[in-house]
């Protein structure tokens, strides 16, 4: 990549890095799954004008018929992510019925200018990864596509977004290598040996879960387990009121992105003390 073809949209602290693929917060790297990301290159590039519910969806799930939920989904992501809920600034505007369009002010910058925020970016994420120093533990990790285990096509939606949630948690963490979404897509549907997986993708732990409705609850169970050994590293269950959903995900992404976080801490303590 070249700083003449850098690309990137300021508003209030937020920078939108295209062609990076990434957001930042006052310096600091903004979790957004891939759709939410792309929903949000959308809206900002079109700032001031209504971007239509179809035009949103025909572009971002361009092979797939979804319905609104799964775009209302991204624009709750999105909208957590830009902190309108804490702060009083607000980004994206909702026209009832017909779609959404971003309100904040925005700078465009192109070129080195560009570059000289990339710059800044790709030091912090060098420092980020340089501070996993050789000492500390390191797993190759593969998130295996959320199972939608009931008959309800709506959760499928919410098993692949919580699938990409975290997949991107996990990226951002310094002891994982995580395998790319798309590489483990196409063991999306059906029934599958996490073993067998791990073996194939040559990674030493799988993460896998499945999601269920059981009356207007949201059951999601998730295990990582130990591709070498065929040991459960961990597994936990959690079960939320369903009306809660776009809650939950982003709870249950955060508690098993912490969890998952303090078993690794817990290893390579123990390595370092035997």
């Amino acid at each position: 990549m070249t700083h003449a073809n850098s690309l990137t949209y300021q508003f209030g602290e937020f920078i939108l890095d295209i062609t990076g693929y990434k957001l930042m917060y006052n310096g600091k790297l903004v979790p957004l799954t891939p759709k939410a990301f792309d929903t949000l290159v959308m809206l900002v590039q079109k700032r001031g004008h209504l971007v239509e519910k179809e035009e949103l969806i025909r572009k971002l799930w361009p092979d797939t018929y979804v319905g609104d939920t799964a775009l209302a989904q991204n624009i709750f992501t999105l909208r957590k992510a830009l902190g309108e809920g804490r702060r009083a600034r607000k980004y994206i505007e909702t026209v009832p019925k017909r779609g959404y369009r971003f309100v904040a002010p925005v700078i465009e910058k192109r070129g080195p200018e560009a570059a000289l925020t990339e710059a800044g970016g790709a030091a912090r994420a060098s420092a980020k990864a340089d501070g996993g120093s050789s000492g500390s533990l390191t797993i190759s990790l593969a998130v295996l596509p959320l199972v939608n285990a009931s008959n309800d096509p709506q959760l499928e939606h919410i098993a692949d977004s919580m699938t990409d949630t975290l997949t991107y948690r996990f990226s951002q963490m310094a002891q994982l290598r995580v395998m790319a979404r798309s590489t483990v897509s196409k063991y999306k549907g059906g029934e599958v040996d996490p073993l067998q997986v791990g073996r194939e993708l040559a990674v030493q732990a799988v993460f896998v879960g499945k999601v269920n409705q059981v009356g207007d609850r949201l059951i999601i169970s998730v295990e990582l387990v130990d591709v070498a050994r065929g040991w459960q590293l961990w597994g936990e269950q959690y079960s939320r009121a369903f009306p809660d959903i776009f809650d939950v995900q982003d709870e249950i992404a955060r508690s098993v992105s912490e969890r998952l976080r303090r078993k690794l801490s817990k290893e390579r303590a123990d390595g370092d003390h035997s």
